[in-house]
């Protein structure tokens, strides 16, 4: 959030919503009466979340990030010019922009789960001001329209800015693609060496045992295997996703803040992938010499 204050660009944004969808969501269980201390990405079907430790500093950190969070999802420069949408998260901002008091923005949408967002301004009377949206670096293709303005592309910091006379009641649509895909980690982790890792939108996916009844400790994802999204219910809505395993079989996986909550099961985010292939980075000196060793 410091990082964001300081140069505005979007990357660090990037980074705070994975932590704050795959990282720190998952650690509390659906009750909300359990937690865990680590975000384990591998379980032998022993681990779960404790009600108690004898070190409890992690849930008040928990309602610490929760109390701030609205820092983190709007901001407004300096100048009082440009107010920023950060975070595609449902919610209100009351305050002052561009000189004038009063001002309420509305943001509601289909996050995690779809990609539409609708953003309302209300203010007392027309002013002239910027409203930068930002467009995460997992969004496939996207649109940003406000009246007849529509924009397809984010500027050199990672948003759409968008500089008008706003009017009480003005709305910005936008529609984002949430691909799934399959990530890789970086080579120098060698636990993770022909391996791969799913995502769709802002979430980590993970495969549990019990939706997966031919689990194996080595199982292996086929090489040209495509990624299918499958809406369902577990806990409420949720999109599951499907690929094919190298022995024939589908393998289901679900959001990885979703596991251990239906009792213990092995569980892991990162599987080996048939014809695996490192992306080709550009890593100079030592780092390319050591990246060499993980071809």
């Amino acid at each position: 959030g410091e990082m964001h204050r300081a140069f505005g660009d979007a990357k660090y944004m990037d980074v705070l919503e994975c932590a704050l969808y795959n990282n720190v969501l998952p650690c509390l269980s659906l009750d909300g009466t359990h937690y865990f201390y680590d975000n384990p990405l591998v379980s032998d079907g022993s681990k779960e979340r404790w009600s108690w430790h004898e070190c409890p500093c992690c849930p008040p950190m928990l309602m610490k990030l929760m109390g701030a969070l609205q820092d983190y999802i709007y901001s407004v420069s300096p100048d009082g010019r440009t107010f920023a949408v950060n975070l595609p998260i449902g919610s209100d901002f009351h305050g002052e922009i561009g000189g004038i008091p009063n001002v309420t923005v509305c943001q509601r949408g289909s996050l995690p789960w779809k990609g539409e967002e609708k953003i309302t301004v209300h203010l007392p009377r027309p002013g002239k001001f910027t409203i930068a949206v930002r467009i995460p670096r997992w969004a496939g293709r996207f649109t940003v329209s406000a009246g007849k303005i529509s924009v397809s592309q984010r500027d050199q910091n990672g948003y759409v800015t968008l500089a008008r006379e706003w009017k009480d009641g003005d709305e910005i649509a936008i529609s984002m693609e949430l691909p799934a895909v399959k990530v890789i980690s970086h080579p120098y982790v060698e636990a993770n060496s022909r391996c791969v890792a799913l995502q769709r939108g802002p979430l980590l996916y993970c495969m549990e045992e019990i939706d997966n009844p031919a689990w194996t400790e080595s199982m292996v994802l086929a090489e040209n295997s495509g990624i299918k999204a499958v809406p369902g219910e577990l806990f409420g809505p949720v999109v599951f996703l499907e690929t094919s395993s190298a022995a024939g079989f589908t393998v289901r996986f679900i959001p990885y803040y979703l596991w251990n909550n239906r009792g213990k099961s092995k569980m892991t985010v990162w599987v080996h992938q048939q014809g695996y292939q490192a992306d080709k980075m550009n890593l100079d000196g030592w780092e390319g010499r050591l990246y060499r060793r993980y071809q």
